[in-house]
């Protein structure tokens, strides 16, 4: 027992190993405390003042001695709670629990803290619930028994366990209704708790998942994941979550489904406790988690700017591509107004805009200019979307764009060379004309127009062989353009729109797309003076060859015969000859006839074609003769029926082409036949001369030889045309085709 002269010592909480209450110092008369020494009044004050309540009570429960802040706890005065029973203020609930304090505090064994709930009064405020720990206090010489309380107010710690245990009812109860698994771990990822909802997702009851590491409910490729994302919320110090990259659950039985997860942990006391929460996705809910994932991915990834802004015009998102194309990052730009973007000419039109689709108006892709970070100017294409909830009303707006600055600069330069083009085009000097595969002109310049005589629009949609004096002359020049090959400085005449003939030069080319040809291309020059000239000039050297020859045939031949008539007659004078000298002088006759004659074969060959209606048929017999004697090879000539016309300069052009050709078959060709062929069918004149030679080569040189161009140029000169080409069986063809009837009389005439 402690001596009666120590102080009380008072239980704290109640927690812990039970401190007994020490009794309270000898009183005086007066209720004050006090002794005869010091320290007795010093234990007395401290009796008194304390701000821990003591009562002292009798073996029957009466009140002897309290302090004043035991009255207060049990709502009375301090002169008015003595002698009275301490059941009067306690509960009938506590009043067993006050009788068993009793019969421990009076009885054989220390008694227990016990809790009292006090019994209802009106009055001043109290507390609701006490706590009362107690002693018995030694007996002294003639005194009572009684003992040493102390009581305490517990009615908050009281209502926040009942409020705590209410709270962990209704997270029991929660934890049992939802639907997603909730798993509580432990630092080494064993399952402690778990709700049924975790149980039904997992197949197991709650004993064959408590215990278990949480990656055993997942499959195997996501395990390492989850131990590095544990790790980490582990390592940081205040509550963290994260969800887990976890997509697939797995069951007990092996089965795996689609989740959703997210783990979060906190530390309570010295511990690190997490706690998972699992949902189980359905078909539906996994393609939309899919999609959102898909489109977060897109937007993160996309090269285009994504934008979305509130209706305040504050900028909530901002994707990568929005950082690279303006130069801002998100961290600097989220939560500023639009208008960072916008120059201050364009802000009208963006809240034009902005209204158009706050009434619904769709609004199609733009062009707009914006402002860069640096202040430079961008052209952006732009699409904006609005966003809407499940309700349909506008929540904010979605821009798509990106930068086209350069793209409209390259528009710019493409339309100012197209331009250009187009104007080199219309405004070239000769004429120029795209011709479709069909045959149709689908684009001519003012030159080609000018040249037929007619505007370009009538031309348009027109045929391309319409132009021709011949129309059959286009197709062939269309093949040729279609069978991947050029066509180059090919001799035309054209018709113009007057019935005029207009001398010209073609070029062509095809414009090919994938193998395909979309249009033939055509230069056309008009030689119509340089053929006029080339006339002239030639009709000057006909002219001057056929006076050489009437010259020789009528004045040199002439003075010869009379040279060779007078050594003739000499020869016959006996009396002025001897015989020495007549036979001189019939020599010399011999000689003069031979002048003669060569002198005659250089006239008609000045001259081979004169006025009649066979001369041509003679003047190629006889080349063909002189051929053969000449070149010793075989050159014949075949006209069957006879072919009869009446134009010189026709017959003459035919005769120097079959006179080139023969040339050419023994010098170059190296044949040792040659065949002359005129023939008349159709109001149409062939001129044929074929060979047995080495032919013309397959790949003829880009520029023809003299010869060739001189028999073209003959050819055009009669309004026909000149084939040169490698015979079937061997050897060249050369073949010449004109029209009698188109020859014009001034062409007639030499």
């Amino acid at each position: 027992m402690t001596p009666a002269g120590d102080a009380p010592r008072v239980a704290g909480t109640g927690c812990g190993p039970r401190k007994s209450p020490q009794p309270p110092p000898a009183l005086h008369k007066s209720g004050r405390p006090g002794s005869s020494s010091p320290s007795g009044d010093r234990f007395g004050e401290l009796f008194r003042f304390s701000p821990l309540g003591y009562l002292i009570l009798d073996e029957e429960g009466r009140i002897l001695r309290a302090n004043p802040s035991a009255a207060r706890l049990l709502g009375v005065s301090e002169t008015s709670i003595q002698k009275r029973r301490l059941a009067e203020f306690v509960a009938a609930g506590s009043q067993d629990a006050l009788y068993a304090f009793r019969r421990q505090l009076f009885g054989t064994r220390a008694p227990r803290t016990r809790e009292l709930a006090l019994a209802s009064r009106t009055g001043r405020p109290r507390a609701d619930t006490i706590a009362v720990d107690g002693v018995r206090l030694p007996v002294r010489a003639g005194g009572r028994v009684s003992g040493l309380c102390a009581v305490r107010d517990i009615s908050g710690s009281v209502r926040a366990t009942e409020q705590l245990r209410e709270t962990q009812a209704q997270f029991a109860r929660i934890a049992g209704s939802v639907g997603d698994a909730i798993l509580s771990l432990d630092d080494r990822r064993r399952i402690e708790l778990v709700n049924p909802a975790a149980e039904r997702m997992f197949g197991g009851e709650a004993g064959r998942l408590i215990g278990r590491r949480l990656e055993t409910l997942l499959p195997v490729r996501f395990r390492t994941a989850l131990r590095t994302q544990f790790d980490h919320l582990r390592r940081q110090e205040g509550p963290a979550a994260v969800r887990l990259d976890a997509k697939t659950g797995r069951r007990i039985d092996g089965a795996e489904f689609p989740i959703e997860a997210t783990i979060a942990c906190a530390t309570l006391g010295d511990r690190r406790r997490c706690t998972v929460v699992v949902r189980e996705l359905s078909a539906p809910e996994q393609v939309m988690q899919q999609l959102r994932a898909r489109l977060a991915a897109i937007e993160a990834s996309s090269t285009h700017a994504i934008v979305s802004i509130d209706l305040d015009g504050r900028i909530e998102s901002w994707n990568h591509g929005a950082e690279q194309l303006y130069g801002y990052a998100a961290s600097e730009i989220v939560g500023r107004p639009m208008s960072v973007l916008l120059f201050p000419e364009d802000r009208d039109s963006w809240r034009e805009m902005v209204e158009r689709i706050q009434t619904g108006s769709p609004v199609p892709p733009f062009h707009a200019a914006r402002r860069h970070q640096r202040g430079h100017r961008l052209i952006v294409s732009s699409s904006v979307t609005p966003i809407r909830d499940a309700t349909q009303k506008l929540t904010g707006l979605v821009c798509l764009c990106h930068d086209v600055t350069a793209q409209l600069q390259m528009e710019v330069s493409l339309r100012e060379r197209e331009q250009a083009l187009t104007d080199f085009f219309d405004d070239a000097p000769l004429g120029l004309a795209w011709v479709d595969p069909a045959g149709s002109v689908i684009r001519v310049n003012r030159a080609q127009g000018a040249m037929l005589g007619r505007p370009e629009a009538e031309l348009l949609g027109g045929r391309f062989s319409d132009w021709f004096v011949q129309p059959d002359i286009a197709q062939p020049l269309l093949q040729e353009i279609a069978a991947h090959r050029t066509v180059h400085n090919v001799r035309v005449h054209l018709r113009t729109r007057d019935g005029g003939r207009v001398h010209a030069l073609a070029d062509g080319n095809g414009f090919w797309r994938d193998d395909l040809l979309l249009y033939s291309r055509w230069f056309v020059r008009d030689v119509t003076q340089r053929v006029d000239l080339e006339r002239r000039i030639l009709r000057a050297v006909e002219n001057e060859q056929r006076r050489f020859g009437n010259d020789l045939h009528d004045d040199l031949c002439q003075q010869l015969s009379g040279l060779e008539f007078t050594c003739m007659t000499l020869s016959r004078d006996r009396q002025a000859v001897t015989p020495a000298g007549e036979a001189r002088l019939q020599q010399l006759a011999g000689q003069l006839r031979h002048c003669i004659d060569h002198a005659r074969a250089l006239a008609r060959g000045l001259v081979p074609v004169a006025r009649g209606r066979d001369t041509l048929v003679s003047a190629l017999r006889e080349l063909a003769a002189n051929t053969a004697r000449v070149y010793r090879r075989p050159c014949r000539f075949h006209c069957d029926p006879p072919v009869v016309f009446e134009d010189p300069v026709a017959g003459t052009h035919l005769y120097r082409i079959a006179q080139e050709s023969i040339n050419n078959a023994v010098h170059h060709g190296q044949a040792r036949r040659i065949g002359l062929r005129l023939a008349a069918r159709d109001g149409e004149v062939e001129l044929r001369i074929e060979d047995d030679g080495i032919g013309v080569p397959e790949h003829p040189r880009q520029r023809p030889g003299i010869g060739l161009r001189i028999m073209q140029y003959r050819a055009s000169a009669i309004n026909g045309t000149l084939h040169v080409g490698r015979r079937a069986g061997g050897g060249t063809e050369v073949v010449c085709t004109f029209h009698p009837s188109t020859t014009s009389p001034d062409e007639g005439s030499v």
